[in-house]
């Protein structure tokens, strides 16, 4: 059929001296001629809704952003419908939980897998020649522990925005923001049950310099929450289930060259560092610390 398309996509993932399979991505889409233009996807996909796309090969930077494996959902078990009028397009979806990035071994906070109930999301975006922007709402109510009785709620506003009319120079110039608000959250110190919220952007950008093989791209990240809501248990505390401070401010910046080697390679070297206004990071000898960072490479092969 000329109006429908299926796609499938597995990974296999090393973790902890174990191989996991991953079904990444099984949907069908179609667009029946019956609906003026109105496509359907059902099945696994990846969530169209931010900056932050979910293959390696497709980032300019060597990690994918904590707002994507943490805040904003990875993937999506249900359906999707998709509509577009001249620059504006419309996106309303359907999921059973709010997804994550289980093929990188990121637990929600204050989700449990799997969940009863449905995952409501929709995308409003405008995509002028010049720029590509959007506003995304996800809303779910979500359990922290499977003999819990009662539900969480869940609501994320996200904005991005990809600047695609762009000198010669500039090969990427992208911005997100968003905002979290969790009901229902036991607070640090009091033990209170209160609602939290949590908010955070995303800036990168890529440069091509005078050498065609080489670019260089920048990252910044920010992200502020309360009562762990983002990242959960302080590691330094001594024992599961416990924060040990009512907000945190984490921030990283990554700065990574990007060589292409013929027509077939292409090799990456980041520096990344991540700091936090809490001892939220933990040295070899066990000591608390607000900071760290890494290096590290990694290459492609195009066949």
């Amino acid at each position: 059929m000329p109006w429908a398309e299926g796609y499938f996509e597995a990974s296999i993932t090393g973790l902890d001296d174990d191989t996991d399979v991953t079904l990444d991505e099984a949907y069908l889409r179609v667009t029946p001629p019956a609906l003026n233009g109105v496509t359907l996807t059902g099945g696994v996909y990846d969530v169209p809704i931010g900056i932050g796309p979910n293959e390696n090969i497709d980032i300019w930077n060597w990690q994918f952003k904590m707002t994507n494996l943490l805040v904003v959902p990875w993937s999506f078990t249900g359906g999707m419908a998709e509509y577009s009028m001249g620059d504006i397009d419309l996106t309303a979806m359907i999921a059973n939980e709010w997804g994550y990035s289980e093929a990188y071994g990121i637990s929600p906070v204050g989700r449990v897998d799997p969940d009863t109930e449905k995952a409501y999301a929709g995308r409003i975006g405008y995509s002028p020649e010049a720029f590509n922007t959007g506003i995304s709402i996800v809303y779910a109510n979500e359990k922290t522990d499977p003999t819990q009785a009662g539900y969480q709620n869940r609501r994320l506003i996200d904005w991005d925005f990809k600047l695609e009319n762009r000198p010669a120079w500039l090969n990427a110039l992208d911005f997100e923001v968003w905002m979290l608000d969790v009901e229902d959250v036991i607070q640090p110190v009091t033990g209170l049950v209160d609602d939290s919220e949590a908010w955070g952007l995303v800036v990168q950008t890529n440069f091509q310099t005078g050498w065609e093989s080489l670019s260089l791209s920048f990252a910044y990240e920010m992200i502020d929450e309360e009562a762990g809501i983002v990242f959960g248990d302080d590691p330094n505390a001594g024992w599961p289930g416990v924060v040990a401070y009512d907000e945190q401010t984490r921030q990283s910046f990554e700065f990574t060259p990007i060589w292409a080697i013929g027509d077939h390679v292409i090799v990456a070297l980041t520096w990344r560092a991540d700091w936090s206004d809490e001892d939220v990071f933990t040295e070899k000898d066990g000591t608390p610390d607000d900071s760290t960072w890494l290096a590290a490479w990694e290459w492609y092969y195009y066949f």
